[in-house]
């Protein structure tokens, strides 16, 4: 009785275990030894993400101004961009306010006909930038940022605007190059 239990713990056993690997061909019959191989896989995927910093770093805000010429209106948002294994990734920004093709603008908050041109120093809106460096091991970037958009208002764009609020929603795509 106690043979048979082992002989259907070890089935049992080989049952279970077989399942989870691929033999690729019989082991030879021998009266010593025995060898055989057991393919072992796995399929990584492609990984990117994007995580804006924390609080003034997750908006641009070009806070309020005055029109009398004194200058242009600038700030910035920072971020982690991370890409599993590969040091860059294709950025693309596009402006949900933005009527003018290539041009990134905000849209007065009660007149949607008025808009307010700004700039993201070295991006053109809607257009793909390739070979953007991206954190390759870490999704978090360590804690810091590595990708920083700089915005601008020109004086000339500030003057000539109609007083109120105008705001712009920046949707930046991260894909794989």
């Amino acid at each position: 009785m106690q043979n048979s239990i082992k002989v259907l713990a070890a089935a049992l056993a080989l049952g279970v275990s077989g399942g989870a690997f691929a033999v690729s061909t019989d082991g030879s019959l021998d009266a010593t030894s025995s060898s055989d191989d057991v393919t072992v896989t796995v399929e990584v995927e492609e990984a990117v993400k994007i995580t804006l910093g924390a609080g003034a770093d997750a908006v641009i805000d070009f806070g309020t101004h005055a029109t009398d010429g004194s200058g242009t209106a600038t700030d910035s948002a920072s971020m982690c961009v991370y890409h599993r294994g590969v040091s860059t990734v294709g950025v693309l920004l596009t402006s949900t306010k933005s009527e003018t093709a290539n041009v990134f603008e905000m849209e007065h908050g009660t007149e949607t006909d008025e808009q307010l041109t700004y700039a993201i120093t070295g991006w053109t809106e809607g257009t793909k930038e390739e070979n953007i460096t991206a954190d390759p091991a870490d999704s978090t970037c360590g804690s810091a940022n590595n990708l920083t958009l700089n915005g601008t208002i020109s004086t000339t764009d500030l003057d000539a605007a109609k007083a109120g609020t105008y705001t712009d929603t920046l949707t930046i795509t991260v894909t794989p190059t």
